[in-house]
């Protein structure tokens, strides 16, 4: 391995880590399931990892969203490698209203 590989690698974990210390992250699978979510998008939510992994997106926003062809729509377009950015409403837990100034990049 040489050693620009290895100080890539580094740079990559530290650009993770940064991220993680900043920002709300949730991993979604293609389909929405949730893989998993860092502390700040836990606390933003109001959850704790072990109450949300393997659930749906869709625990997350309105029901009435939840069954509109928008919502279908953001998720095909997801699909397709096209990102969502945006000012999004999205349900905590209790209910409560979270509002998110939300970036959903496919990888």
């Amino acid at each position: 391995m040489s050693l620009r590989t290895i100080f890539g690698r580094c740079e990559d974990k530290a650009l993770v880590s940064s991220i993680n210390a900043s920002q709300a992250v949730i991993h979604f699978d293609v389909d929405g399931t949730i893989q998993w979510a860092n502390d700040n998008f836990l606390a933003t939510m109001g959850y704790k990892l072990d109450e949300i992994k393997g659930k749906h997106h869709r625990m997350f926003v309105d029901s009435d969203y939840a069954e509109s062809e928008a919502y279908r729509g953001f998720w095909d377009s997801l699909r397709r490698g096209d990102a969502q950015i945006a000012q999004f409403g999205r349900v905590g837990k209790g209910g409560r209203r979270v509002y998110i100034e939300a970036s959903y990049n496919p990888l």
